[in-house]
């Protein structure tokens, strides 16, 4: 038994009740903080377990959510990145109005239907909330980074709550969920707002496990924390009374899975947790049998509704093809190989988890290696990692059952996408450690203050402190990198100077400053790494055309094309070519190509219509010009061409209107057509 003088950080141990002198405050904020620190709580007077211990609680709450919201706060002007752009800018079921309930019957990737390769995804909810956000606001990103702060602030929430229902204490949940809030880990899953996905299947999973602990779910035993006397009693509930939880739990599993696939880490976790908790540790509270199945069943129930869904919506429960070998290389090996590379994976997870730093966007073909020494090294380390969790959460599983159901938690939530069961569409994301990340910080932050226990609580508060503010400068230093686009992703072809997307996308980047010449070197890298990558190469034509180098930017593109001959944006960039090069023969067909690929694309019908226009083909000029206004009505030299077609035509009404457009949009018409149309200031 620890002195009387010793004072945990953390009320997590069980001691004897022992006499202690009485507190000698003048304030309430000593007090408040000295029953957070208290080593015992049962050794406490009731008096001062109830006001004083709710205040702590809610003390720990407005910390928990108001570091959650604040640390991105600045973020919230920061603009649209990666898939962010496709999925809410060129999105139909977002941008446009009325169609709410037709998220929850297309794919996730509706604008790439036309691709028979894309992922197939079903997150309607997600879907839904991001068209709530346009419907607010359109296309400024503030409301949308607003709502992913709220979001994370909710799940970190849901977690401390999940951690007291569980049974530590108010400073063991508030130290876990604290560091949640805070680990740099989690910057992608907010700051990219398509995200959200993460956030709001984590509010569902960490919710619904605090729903069922004690219900349905063993917790800790009693006497372990403060948090299991706010659960006395619960145990006896009758079946009757079980239904109730268990609906809401059901309602917060259907809400994690329609955000995103992972919600299924609630199942897995109480499965998990239910046979170790009875079976392994075999002291944990035990809510009756009849009261567990009922909540297995009914969850399983929602599964199978969630897949009827699902399947109704897109024809198939998951992908028909494998991912790329850019994508996940993984995926395209035989079993042994894959879990070997999957492991490694793993490996790299946990110093994250540790030690979040560099962090990247992207981790795609060949930045993780799947073979060599540095491949062993991480697999094993990922496999020694591993199972000493394993075994510390065997060996101490009467004492510190908390770290048996982190383990839990990371395992229901990290399994489904880890490319150990089946492979996933991506090798390595930030993202997916969004719940998992959880399980690692319930058993890593309490155990480490238990094993402070024989030192002055000051140690352990310091220790909390110093790791906080660590985490919190590395989050913001991180989202200062989020907060532009080029400085994003050269940071990302830093971190990851083998992954051919992360130097694709670095150049085009680039390329969108006008800084073609610079944009050459990582595209050529790129298609180094990756010689298939035709939109690598299209890009690199690109970045060469617009450098003065035409002839290596025929060759490029040519080679993207007997690549990939359907890549519409190879066919516009290679008809820009000859059009710039004064052979529209060859550009004609070329928009033409693009245009039957890909419709939207809105500069091969506007290079098309001048075509048509120098060809004195008006009428076909006037129609692509139309077209693309419909897709883009704020581009000023479709605008402007419209204009002097329809001047040309004969429509003088119509070619005013259109020569006023081209003006407000940056375009203004020659002096000369102004003044025919009576546009020119006298």
């Amino acid at each position: 038994m620890m002195r009387g003088d010793d004072a945990d950080v953390f009320e997590i141990t069980r001691a004897e009740p022992q006499h202690r002198e009485p507190f000698h405050a003048d304030t309430v904020l000593f007090r408040v903080v000295a029953l957070a620190l208290a080593k015992n709580p049962i050794a406490q007077a009731r008096d001062e377990r109830g006001r004083m211990g709710s205040l702590v609680k809610w003390g720990w709450v407005c910390a928990v959510a108001g570091t959650a919201f604040l640390i991105f706060a600045g973020t919230f002007t920061n603009p649209f990145l990666h898939d962010d752009i496709a999925i809410i800018g060129e999105n139909p079921l977002v941008r446009e109005s009325g169609r709410l309930l037709e998220a929850f019957q297309r794919d996730y990737w509706a604008v790439l239907e036309t691709n028979e390769r894309r992922d197939r995804l079903y997150r309607p909810f997600t879907i839904a909330s991001l068209a709530l956000n346009h419907a607010v606001g359109g296309l400024i990103p503030l409301g949308y980074r607003i709502v992913n702060a709220l979001f994370h602030a909710l799940a970190s929430l849901a977690l401390f709550w999940l951690c007291m229902r569980f049974g530590l204490s108010h400073g063991a949940a508030g130290a876990v969920s604290l560091l949640f809030a805070l680990h740099p880990v989690h910057t992608e899953a907010v700051n990219a707002v398509v995200a959200r996905a993460d956030l709001m299947a984590a509010a569902g999973v960490f919710g619904g496990l605090g729903l069922l602990m004690g219900v349905a779910l063993p917790g800790a035993k009693p006497g372990m924390a403060q948090g299991n006397r706010e659960r006395e009693g619960e145990g006896g509930l009758s079946h009757r009374g079980v239904l109730t939880p268990v609906g809401l739990t059901c309602a917060l599993c259907l809400f994690a899975l329609l955000s995103k696939e992972i919600g299924v880490a609630l199942l897995f976790s109480a499965l998990l947790w239910w046979p170790w908790s009875r079976y392994v540790s075999g002291e944990t509270r035990r809510p009756p049998l009849r009261h567990t199945l009922t909540a297995v069943f009914a969850l399983l129930l929602v599964l199978i509704v969630y897949l009827w869904m699902r399947y109704a919506a897109l024809g198939m429960l998951a992908r028909p093809y494998p991912p790329s070998k850019l994508d996940n290389i993984l995926a395209l090996m035989p079993t042994g190989e894959r879990i070997f590379g999957a492991v490694g994976v793993l490996g790299r997870y946990f110093k994250l988890l540790v030690w979040p730093w560099p962090l990247s966007m992207d981790y795609s073909f060949a930045q993780i290696p799947v073979e060599g020494v540095e491949a062993a090294f991480w697999t094993a380390a990922g496999a020694l990692v591993f199972l000493a969790w394993l075994y510390a959460a065997w060996r101490l599983r009467k004492d510190m059952p908390w770290v048996a159901f982190g383990l839990v938690v990371f395992i229901g939530a990290y399994l489904p996408v880890s490319n150990l069961l089946i492979p996933m569409g991506t090798i390595m994301a930030e993202r997916v450690l969004y719940i998992p990340s959880a399980g690692f910080l319930i058993a890593v932050a309490p155990t480490a203050c238990v094993w402070l226990k024989q030192k002055d609580w000051r140690i352990g508060a310091a220790l909390l402190v110093v790791v906080c503010l660590t985490f919190g400068a590395l989050t913001l230093k991180r989202n200062h990198e989020w907060g532009e686009a080029l400085r994003f992703w050269r940071r990302t072809a830093e971190v990851s100077p083998k992954s051919a997307r992360a130097l694709r996308v670095y150049g085009q980047a680039l390329i969108d400053r006008n800084r073609f010449r610079e944009a050459v070197a990582p595209l050529k890298k790129s298609v180094a790494i990756y010689p298939v990558y035709d939109f690598a190469w299209v890009d690199l034509g690109i970045a060469q055309m617009q450098s003065g180098d035409a002839a290596a930017a025929e060759v490029s593109l040519k080679r993207a094309l007997r690549l990939n001959n359907e890549n519409a944006e190879a066919h516009l960039a290679l008809g820009v070519l000859y059009m710039g090069a004064g052979r529209g023969d060859l550009a004609r067909p070329r928009f033409e190509r693009a245009i039957s690929l890909k419709p939207s694309l809105v500069e091969a019908r506007f290079n098309l219509g001048t075509l048509y226009l120098k060809a004195g083909l008006r009428r076909l000029a006037i129609v692509q010009f139309k077209a693309a206004l419909r897709l883009k009505p704020e581009h000023g030299g479709v605008h402007h061409n419209l204009a002097l077609a329809l001047y040309l035509e004969g429509d003088r009404a119509a070619a005013r209107e259109h020569a006023r457009e081209a003006g407000r949009f940056g375009s203004p018409l020659h002096p000369k057509l102004k003044q025919e149309l009576g546009l020119a200031r006298p």
